[in-house]
């Protein structure tokens, strides 16, 4: 599946490979003044073993990253459950039907009366696939965020889910250095990422951010909360006594392009050992939040 994403950064290409336990995401645009040479990375996806790993196609230079992750891979299904649970919410009228790139979907229409923002959305009638998200705020164009431009169930080539040569030596350097693993008596379980409220206005805006740890026992949890195009993230650490949530939070510079409706959030959690160190193994929750810089910039 291909589909244009302009959540995050605006005309960003995402292709999605899926065959089985793998997937793949493809994420790149063209070059533009504040990135002359472009972006392309690849992401590999080990479903059920909660590992991935990413190399950048243009700096190659660049080492292979590799990890572990809560489950949501960003999947474009997952993500249009997501969305069409809280329009289930709303009871969105339907305002008719479109065959869409060559897609059947139903239309539905969405307006917050509060901040003025309304909503397009095109879904694939037969998956529930969201095959087109456009959204316009209240003193700004419309800006489509997202489309899917190409949908195929045909099985990938094999050669799409091969891990390049950097991450197989960068897997064999780790096991041949055999590290001792970061063990900790308990494990953060579980983490929660609130939706910050709704913001319009100039930009660069401070937003708090509020989430939630859970773990199955005592001691010092690590935890980084980023968000925005911008890239601006905020560490901390919180102490459990026993088993138990806490909430943490983090007051985030956020900002996009003048008429950007949404950016996106992570939470990452991880218990730390004596020596306060912690490992891979990191949970993770993420969200997409509304916010408008159609007031310009500050």
């Amino acid at each position: 599946m291909t589909e244009t994403n302009s959540m995050m950064v605006s005309g960003m290409s995402m292709k999605f490979y899926r065959d089985g336990s793998k997937a793949l995401v493809d994420q790149s645009f063209a070059p533009r003044p504040q990135d002359p040479k472009g972006f392309h990375i690849r992401t590999l996806y080990d479903l059920p073993g909660l590992k991935f790993w990413t190399w950048d196609l243009i700096e190659t230079e660049r080492p292979c990253s590799a990890g572990t992750f809560g489950g949501d891979w960003g999947g474009p299904f997952e993500f249009s459950a997501k969305l069409t649970a809280d329009m289930d919410k709303q009871q969105p009228p339907l305002v008719g039907k479109e065959t869409l790139n060559g897609v059947a979907t139903k239309v539905f229409e969405m307006a917050d009366p509060k901040e003025g923002v309304k909503s397009k959305v095109w879904l694939d009638e037969q998956y529930g696939l969201i095959i087109k998200w456009e959204m316009t705020p209240a003193n700004g164009p419309t800006q489509t965020m997202l489309e899917v431009k190409q949908l195929s169930f045909a099985k990938p080539p094999a050669s799409v889910f091969a891990k390049p040569v950097a991450c197989a030596k960068a897997e064999a350097e780790a096991a041949a250095a055999q590290a001792p693993e970061i063990k900790t008596a308990h494990q953060v379980t579980s983490v929660h990422l609130e939706d910050p409220p709704k913001y319009t206005g100039p930009c660069p805006v401070i937003m708090h951010f509020t989430g939630a740890i859970t773990t199955d026992g005592p001691g010092t949890v690590w935890f980084k909360i980023s968000a925005g195009v911008t890239g601006k993230e905020g560490e901390g650490e919180v102490k459990f006594s026993a088993a138990g949530t806490k909430k943490v939070s983090k007051d985030l510079i956020v900002s996009t392009e003048p008429g950007g409706g949404g950016g996106s959030a992570l939470l990452e959690a991880a218990m730390e050992d004596e020596d306060g160190r912690h490992g891979d193994s990191i949970a993770r929750a993420n969200n997409r939040f509304e916010f408008d810089c159609g007031g310009g910039k500050r």
